[in-house]
Protein backbone atom coordinates (compact mmCIF):
# COMPACT_ATOMS: atom_id res chain seq x y z
CA UNK A 1 0.00 0.00 0.00
CA UNK A 2 2.74 2.42 0.95
CA UNK A 3 4.62 1.59 -2.24
CA UNK A 4 1.50 2.27 -4.34
CA UNK A 5 0.94 5.63 -2.65
CA UNK A 6 4.59 6.53 -3.12
CA UNK A 7 4.46 5.74 -6.82
CA UNK A 8 1.27 7.76 -7.27
CA UNK A 9 2.80 10.74 -5.47
CA UNK A 10 5.99 10.47 -7.50
CA UNK A 11 4.01 10.38 -10.76
CA UNK A 12 1.99 13.44 -9.73
CA UNK A 13 5.11 15.44 -8.86
CA UNK A 14 6.75 14.36 -12.11
CA UNK A 15 3.80 15.51 -14.18
CA UNK A 16 3.64 18.83 -12.37
CA UNK A 17 7.33 19.51 -12.87
CA UNK A 18 7.66 18.20 -16.41
CA UNK A 19 5.02 20.52 -17.86
CA UNK A 20 7.19 22.95 -19.80
CA UNK A 21 4.47 25.47 -20.77
CA UNK A 22 3.68 27.99 -18.08
CA UNK A 23 1.87 31.32 -18.16
CA UNK A 24 4.59 33.96 -18.32
CA UNK A 25 4.34 37.56 -17.20
CA UNK A 26 4.58 39.50 -20.47
CA UNK A 27 4.34 42.97 -18.91
CA UNK A 28 3.52 44.34 -15.48
CA UNK A 29 3.82 47.39 -13.31
CA UNK A 30 3.44 47.89 -9.58
CA UNK A 31 4.56 51.54 -9.62
CA UNK A 32 7.42 50.99 -7.14
CA UNK A 33 9.78 52.93 -9.41
CA UNK A 34 7.27 55.66 -10.31
CA UNK A 35 6.49 57.22 -6.92
CA UNK A 36 5.86 60.96 -7.23
CA UNK A 37 5.03 60.83 -10.94
CA UNK A 38 1.80 62.42 -12.14
CA UNK A 39 -0.18 65.66 -11.57
CA UNK A 40 -1.00 67.56 -8.36
CA UNK A 41 -2.42 71.07 -8.21
CA UNK A 42 -0.66 73.07 -10.91
CA UNK A 43 2.38 70.77 -10.80
CA UNK A 44 3.35 67.72 -12.80
CA UNK A 45 6.24 65.32 -13.26
CA UNK A 46 6.29 62.51 -15.82
CA UNK A 47 10.02 62.55 -16.53
CA UNK A 48 11.43 59.10 -17.22
CA UNK A 49 8.01 57.50 -17.64
CA UNK A 50 8.02 55.37 -20.79
CA UNK A 51 5.68 52.49 -19.89
CA UNK A 52 2.51 54.54 -19.46
CA UNK A 53 0.88 57.91 -20.13
CA UNK A 54 -1.65 60.05 -18.27
CA UNK A 55 -4.40 62.41 -19.43
CA UNK A 56 -5.86 64.76 -16.78
CA UNK A 57 -7.40 67.27 -19.18
CA UNK A 58 -10.86 66.62 -17.73
CA UNK A 59 -9.71 66.99 -14.11
CA UNK A 60 -9.81 70.06 -11.90
CA UNK A 61 -6.82 70.06 -9.55
CA UNK A 62 -7.35 73.19 -7.44
CA UNK A 63 -4.38 72.76 -5.07
CA UNK A 64 -1.62 70.35 -4.14
CA UNK A 65 -4.05 68.18 -2.17
CA UNK A 66 -5.91 67.44 -5.42
CA UNK A 67 -3.97 64.92 -7.47
CA UNK A 68 -3.76 62.05 -9.95
CA UNK A 69 -0.37 60.51 -9.32
CA UNK A 70 1.70 57.61 -8.00
CA UNK A 71 1.91 57.73 -4.21
CA UNK A 72 4.19 55.75 -1.91
CA UNK A 73 1.41 53.99 0.00
CA UNK A 74 1.85 50.20 -0.07
CA UNK A 75 5.16 50.54 -1.89
CA UNK A 76 3.61 52.47 -4.76
CA UNK A 77 0.16 52.76 -6.34
CA UNK A 78 -1.62 55.11 -8.74
CA UNK A 79 -4.16 57.21 -6.83
CA UNK A 80 -6.64 60.03 -7.44
CA UNK A 81 -8.04 62.39 -4.82
CA UNK A 82 -10.52 65.23 -5.24
CA UNK A 83 -9.73 65.38 -8.95
CA UNK A 84 -13.27 66.44 -10.00
CA UNK A 85 -13.07 64.82 -13.42
CA UNK A 86 -11.89 61.68 -15.15
CA UNK A 87 -8.17 60.85 -15.20
CA UNK A 88 -7.16 58.40 -17.94
CA UNK A 89 -4.12 56.18 -17.42
CA UNK A 90 -2.91 54.23 -20.45
CA UNK A 91 -0.16 51.61 -20.69
CA UNK A 92 2.27 51.47 -23.54
CA UNK A 93 1.45 49.15 -26.44
CA UNK A 94 2.66 45.70 -25.40
CA UNK A 95 3.75 43.15 -28.02
CA UNK A 96 1.79 39.93 -27.37
CA UNK A 97 2.39 38.28 -30.75
CA UNK A 98 4.57 35.56 -29.22
CA UNK A 99 1.91 34.49 -26.72
CA UNK A 100 -1.57 33.01 -26.65
CA UNK A 101 -4.44 32.88 -24.12
CA UNK A 102 -3.54 36.31 -22.75
CA UNK A 103 -4.81 37.22 -19.28
CA UNK A 104 -5.08 40.69 -17.74
CA UNK A 105 -5.44 41.61 -14.09
CA UNK A 106 -5.66 45.02 -12.37
CA UNK A 107 -6.32 45.78 -8.72
CA UNK A 108 -9.02 48.50 -8.46
CA UNK A 109 -9.76 49.84 -4.98
CA UNK A 110 -11.07 52.75 -2.92
CA UNK A 111 -11.22 53.98 0.65
CA UNK A 112 -13.93 56.01 2.31
CA UNK A 113 -17.69 55.66 2.60
CA UNK A 114 -18.98 57.79 -0.27
CA UNK A 115 -21.38 56.07 -2.69
CA UNK A 116 -21.22 58.97 -5.15
CA UNK A 117 -21.65 57.67 -8.70
CA UNK A 118 -18.90 60.05 -9.75
CA UNK A 119 -16.44 58.01 -7.71
CA UNK A 120 -15.26 55.12 -9.85
CA UNK A 121 -12.45 53.02 -11.33
CA UNK A 122 -12.92 51.24 -14.66
CA UNK A 123 -10.41 49.06 -16.53
CA UNK A 124 -10.38 48.43 -20.29
CA UNK A 125 -8.14 46.85 -22.88
CA UNK A 126 -7.47 47.50 -26.56
CA UNK A 127 -6.39 44.77 -28.99
CA UNK A 128 -4.48 45.73 -32.14
CA UNK A 129 -5.56 49.36 -31.94
CA UNK A 130 -9.30 48.63 -31.95
CA UNK A 131 -11.99 49.97 -29.57
CA UNK A 132 -11.84 49.85 -25.78
CA UNK A 133 -13.32 46.71 -24.17
CA UNK A 134 -14.25 46.60 -20.50
CA UNK A 135 -12.55 43.81 -18.51
CA UNK A 136 -15.16 41.09 -18.12
CA UNK A 137 -14.81 40.48 -14.36
CA UNK A 138 -15.07 43.50 -12.04
CA UNK A 139 -13.90 45.86 -14.77
CA UNK A 140 -16.33 48.59 -13.64
CA UNK A 141 -16.49 49.71 -10.01
CA UNK A 142 -18.61 52.63 -8.75
CA UNK A 143 -19.21 54.18 -5.34
CA UNK A 144 -18.20 52.27 -2.23
CA UNK A 145 -16.95 48.92 -3.61
CA UNK A 146 -13.86 48.41 -1.44
CA UNK A 147 -11.39 46.37 -3.48
CA UNK A 148 -11.71 44.26 -6.63
CA UNK A 149 -9.28 42.41 -8.86
CA UNK A 150 -10.47 43.15 -12.39
CA UNK A 151 -9.56 40.35 -14.81
CA UNK A 152 -9.87 39.32 -18.43
CA UNK A 153 -8.82 36.02 -20.01
CA UNK A 154 -8.69 34.47 -23.47
CA UNK A 155 -7.26 37.52 -25.23
CA UNK A 156 -5.24 37.02 -28.42
CA UNK A 157 -3.68 39.41 -30.90
CA UNK A 158 -0.50 41.23 -31.80
CA UNK A 159 -0.57 44.26 -29.48
CA UNK A 160 -2.36 45.10 -26.24
CA UNK A 161 -2.96 48.31 -24.28
CA UNK A 162 -4.53 48.68 -20.83
CA UNK A 163 -6.64 51.74 -19.96
CA UNK A 164 -7.80 52.68 -16.47
CA UNK A 165 -10.35 55.48 -16.08
CA UNK A 166 -10.70 56.98 -12.60
CA UNK A 167 -12.63 59.77 -10.92
CA UNK A 168 -12.92 60.87 -7.31
CA UNK A 169 -14.74 64.12 -6.47
CA UNK A 170 -14.18 63.68 -2.72
CA UNK A 171 -11.43 65.10 -0.55
CA UNK A 172 -12.02 62.47 2.14
CA UNK A 173 -11.93 59.39 -0.12
CA UNK A 174 -9.21 57.76 -2.22
CA UNK A 175 -9.50 55.83 -5.49
CA UNK A 176 -6.50 53.88 -6.70
CA UNK A 177 -5.25 50.96 -8.79
CA UNK A 178 -2.13 48.79 -8.71
CA UNK A 179 -0.50 45.56 -9.90
CA UNK A 180 -1.28 45.70 -13.61
CA UNK A 181 -0.25 42.33 -15.06
CA UNK A 182 -0.42 40.93 -18.60
CA UNK A 183 0.42 37.23 -18.80
CA UNK A 184 0.11 34.49 -21.40
CA UNK A 185 1.36 31.17 -22.68
CA UNK A 186 4.39 31.37 -24.99
CA UNK A 187 3.72 30.21 -28.53
CA UNK A 188 6.01 27.27 -29.24
CA UNK A 189 6.80 27.31 -32.97
CA UNK A 190 6.69 24.21 -35.11
CA UNK A 191 10.37 23.52 -35.61
CA UNK A 192 12.62 20.93 -37.21
CA UNK A 193 14.27 18.28 -35.06
CA UNK A 194 17.16 17.50 -37.35
CA UNK A 195 20.19 19.02 -35.61
CA UNK A 196 23.13 16.69 -35.06
CA UNK A 197 26.09 16.68 -32.69
CA UNK A 198 29.07 14.96 -34.22
CA UNK A 199 32.82 14.65 -34.15
CA UNK A 200 34.84 17.22 -36.04
CA UNK A 201 36.58 16.34 -39.30
CA UNK A 202 39.66 17.84 -37.63
CA UNK A 203 39.71 15.97 -34.31
CA UNK A 204 42.04 16.67 -31.40
CA UNK A 205 44.70 13.97 -31.04
CA UNK A 206 45.60 12.25 -27.78
CA UNK A 207 47.75 14.43 -25.58
CA UNK A 208 49.70 14.46 -22.34
CA UNK A 209 48.63 17.14 -19.87
CA UNK A 210 51.50 18.11 -17.65
CA UNK A 211 50.68 18.87 -14.03
CA UNK A 212 52.01 22.35 -14.82
CA UNK A 213 48.95 22.81 -17.05
CA UNK A 214 47.11 24.26 -14.06
CA UNK A 215 45.58 27.58 -15.13
CA UNK A 216 43.11 28.84 -17.70
CA UNK A 217 45.92 30.49 -19.64
CA UNK A 218 47.66 27.11 -19.99
CA UNK A 219 44.50 25.13 -20.87
CA UNK A 220 44.79 22.72 -23.80
CA UNK A 221 42.20 21.76 -26.38
CA UNK A 222 41.00 18.26 -25.51
CA UNK A 223 37.78 17.86 -27.51
CA UNK A 224 36.47 19.25 -30.79
CA UNK A 225 32.93 18.69 -31.98
CA UNK A 226 30.34 20.11 -34.37
CA UNK A 227 26.68 21.06 -34.01
CA UNK A 228 25.15 20.77 -37.47
CA UNK A 229 21.68 22.13 -38.31
CA UNK A 230 21.94 20.04 -41.52
CA UNK A 231 21.07 21.09 -45.04
CA UNK A 232 17.63 19.53 -44.66
CA UNK A 233 16.58 22.10 -42.04
CA UNK A 234 13.97 24.43 -43.52
CA UNK A 235 11.98 25.77 -40.56
CA UNK A 236 13.77 29.12 -40.59
CA UNK A 237 14.74 28.82 -36.91
CA UNK A 238 18.24 28.41 -35.46
CA UNK A 239 19.12 25.75 -32.91
CA UNK A 240 19.43 27.66 -29.63
CA UNK A 241 21.66 25.82 -27.20
CA UNK A 242 20.67 26.08 -23.54
CA UNK A 243 22.88 23.36 -22.06
CA UNK A 244 25.86 21.18 -22.97
CA UNK A 245 26.78 18.09 -20.94
CA UNK A 246 29.98 16.08 -21.40
CA UNK A 247 30.26 12.68 -19.72
CA UNK A 248 33.25 10.90 -18.23
CA UNK A 249 33.92 7.86 -20.41
CA UNK A 250 36.25 6.23 -17.88
CA UNK A 251 34.58 6.90 -14.55
CA UNK A 252 35.68 3.63 -12.94
CA UNK A 253 39.22 3.48 -14.33
CA UNK A 254 40.07 7.09 -15.02
CA UNK A 255 40.33 10.53 -13.52
CA UNK A 256 37.84 11.97 -11.04
CA UNK A 257 36.96 15.17 -12.86
CA UNK A 258 35.54 16.96 -9.83
CA UNK A 259 38.80 16.80 -7.87
CA UNK A 260 41.39 16.68 -10.65
CA UNK A 261 40.16 19.16 -13.26
CA UNK A 262 40.91 22.78 -12.45
CA UNK A 263 38.54 24.25 -15.02
CA UNK A 264 37.03 24.12 -18.48
CA UNK A 265 36.25 26.63 -21.21
CA UNK A 266 34.41 26.58 -24.54
CA UNK A 267 35.55 28.25 -27.76
CA UNK A 268 34.20 28.66 -31.28
CA UNK A 269 36.27 30.32 -34.01
CA UNK A 270 38.88 31.07 -31.31
CA UNK A 271 36.34 33.18 -29.40
CA UNK A 272 35.50 32.10 -25.87
CA UNK A 273 31.85 31.47 -25.07
CA UNK A 274 31.38 32.09 -21.37
CA UNK A 275 28.43 30.09 -19.94
CA UNK A 276 25.93 31.58 -17.53
CA UNK A 277 26.90 28.80 -15.12
CA UNK A 278 28.95 25.63 -15.19
CA UNK A 279 29.94 22.88 -12.83
CA UNK A 280 32.24 19.88 -12.84
CA UNK A 281 31.18 16.59 -11.25
CA UNK A 282 33.04 13.29 -11.03
CA UNK A 283 31.08 11.90 -13.96
CA UNK A 284 30.08 14.95 -16.01
CA UNK A 285 30.64 18.57 -16.95
CA UNK A 286 27.61 20.84 -17.43
CA UNK A 287 27.54 24.28 -19.07
CA UNK A 288 24.38 26.42 -19.11
CA UNK A 289 23.84 29.26 -21.61
CA UNK A 290 21.48 32.21 -22.00
CA UNK A 291 18.96 32.25 -24.82
CA UNK A 292 20.54 33.46 -28.09
CA UNK A 293 24.06 33.07 -26.66
CA UNK A 294 24.70 30.08 -28.95
CA UNK A 295 22.56 30.01 -32.08
CA UNK A 296 23.37 27.58 -34.89
CA UNK A 297 21.82 29.17 -37.96
CA UNK A 298 19.22 27.25 -39.93
CA UNK A 299 21.00 24.83 -42.27
CA UNK A 300 24.52 25.69 -41.06
CA UNK A 301 26.99 24.32 -38.51
CA UNK A 302 29.29 25.49 -35.72
CA UNK A 303 32.52 23.89 -34.53
CA UNK A 304 33.48 24.02 -30.87
CA UNK A 305 36.67 23.43 -28.89
CA UNK A 306 36.59 22.30 -25.28
CA UNK A 307 39.68 23.28 -23.30
CA UNK A 308 40.67 22.17 -19.83
CA UNK A 309 43.44 22.41 -17.25
CA UNK A 310 44.35 20.41 -14.17
CA UNK A 311 43.94 21.10 -10.48
CA UNK A 312 47.50 20.97 -9.16
CA UNK A 313 46.26 21.49 -5.59
CA UNK A 314 44.88 17.97 -5.72
CA UNK A 315 47.07 14.83 -5.98
CA UNK A 316 47.39 13.76 -9.61
CA UNK A 317 48.34 10.30 -10.83
CA UNK A 318 50.95 9.89 -13.53
CA UNK A 319 49.44 8.23 -16.59
CA UNK A 320 45.83 8.55 -15.41
CA UNK A 321 43.47 8.78 -18.38
CA UNK A 322 40.48 10.99 -19.13
CA UNK A 323 38.13 11.18 -22.08
CA UNK A 324 35.06 13.24 -22.97
CA UNK A 325 31.91 11.61 -24.19
CA UNK A 326 28.74 12.85 -25.96
CA UNK A 327 25.90 10.42 -25.43
CA UNK A 328 23.44 9.04 -27.93
CA UNK A 329 20.22 10.95 -28.76
CA UNK A 330 22.09 14.15 -27.81
CA UNK A 331 21.39 13.38 -24.16
CA UNK A 332 22.60 16.22 -21.96
CA UNK A 333 22.38 18.78 -24.78
CA UNK A 334 19.22 20.87 -24.50
CA UNK A 335 17.72 23.69 -26.51
CA UNK A 336 15.39 26.64 -26.03
CA UNK A 337 11.96 25.75 -27.43
CA UNK A 338 11.93 28.87 -29.62
CA UNK A 339 14.45 27.17 -31.91
CA UNK A 340 15.06 23.89 -33.74
CA UNK A 341 15.60 20.61 -31.89
CA UNK A 342 18.06 17.72 -31.91
CA UNK A 343 17.66 14.61 -34.00
CA UNK A 344 16.83 11.61 -31.78
CA UNK A 345 19.12 9.50 -34.00
CA UNK A 346 22.26 11.29 -32.77
CA UNK A 347 24.98 8.71 -32.14
CA UNK A 348 27.45 8.45 -29.29
CA UNK A 349 30.98 9.72 -29.90
CA UNK A 350 34.02 10.49 -27.78
CA UNK A 351 37.18 12.54 -27.68
CA UNK A 352 40.62 11.02 -27.89
CA UNK A 353 42.03 9.55 -24.68
CA UNK A 354 44.28 11.96 -22.82
CA UNK A 355 46.73 11.28 -19.99
CA UNK A 356 48.17 13.09 -17.01
CA UNK A 357 51.93 13.50 -17.20
CA UNK A 358 53.98 13.93 -14.03
CA UNK A 359 57.53 15.08 -14.79
CA UNK A 360 59.90 14.81 -11.85
CA UNK A 361 61.76 17.93 -10.84
CA UNK A 362 63.38 16.57 -7.65
CA UNK A 363 64.32 13.36 -5.86
CA UNK A 364 63.19 12.49 -2.33
CA UNK A 365 65.31 9.86 -0.52
CA UNK A 366 63.69 7.74 2.18
CA UNK A 367 64.25 4.52 4.15
CA UNK A 368 67.97 5.25 4.32
CA UNK A 369 69.87 2.98 6.80
CA UNK A 370 71.16 4.66 9.94
CA UNK A 371 74.53 2.93 9.60
CA UNK A 372 76.47 1.44 6.70
CA UNK A 373 78.79 -1.57 6.86
CA UNK A 374 81.70 -1.74 4.49
CA UNK A 375 81.36 -4.26 1.65
CA UNK A 376 77.68 -4.96 2.41
CA UNK A 377 74.76 -4.12 0.20
CA UNK A 378 72.21 -1.53 1.33
CA UNK A 379 69.09 -0.07 -0.19
CA UNK A 380 67.48 3.31 -0.23
CA UNK A 381 64.06 4.29 -1.54
CA UNK A 382 63.87 7.21 -3.98
CA UNK A 383 60.71 9.08 -4.94
CA UNK A 384 60.84 11.18 -8.07
CA UNK A 385 58.23 13.94 -7.68
CA UNK A 386 57.19 17.09 -9.47
CA UNK A 387 56.77 20.57 -8.00
CA UNK A 388 53.41 19.53 -6.52
CA UNK A 389 54.70 16.30 -4.90
CA UNK A 390 53.01 14.05 -7.46
CA UNK A 391 54.93 10.86 -8.16
CA UNK A 392 56.60 10.44 -11.53
CA UNK A 393 55.93 6.72 -11.89
CA UNK A 394 58.25 6.36 -14.87
CA UNK A 395 61.22 7.71 -12.93
CA UNK A 396 60.67 6.03 -9.53
CA UNK A 397 62.88 3.11 -8.56
CA UNK A 398 64.49 1.46 -5.52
Amino acid sequence: MKKTLYLKLFLLLFLLNSNCLYADDIWKTDFTSDIGKGYWGSNSDLTGITDWSLDVSNCTLSDDDDYAMVVGTGGGRFEVKDCDGEAVWKSKSVDISGFTDISISVLLAETGSSTNSGKYAKAYYIIDGSEEILLELDGENIGNWGSANATQSGVNGSSLEIIVRLNNPNAGDLVYFDNVVISGTPVVPETDKLTRIQASDNPVESSLLSTNCNSKEKALIVFRFVIDETAEATDGFPTKISRMTFYNSNLDNGMNWKSCLGGISLFSNNEEIIPQSSFIEADSIVMNFAENQINVTDGEKMEFDLRCYLNSDNPLTDGEIFQFHCKETARGFTIFTSGSGFNSANEMFSSAIHRVEVEATRMIFSECPDTLIRNQYFSVFINAVDDFNNLDLDANQS
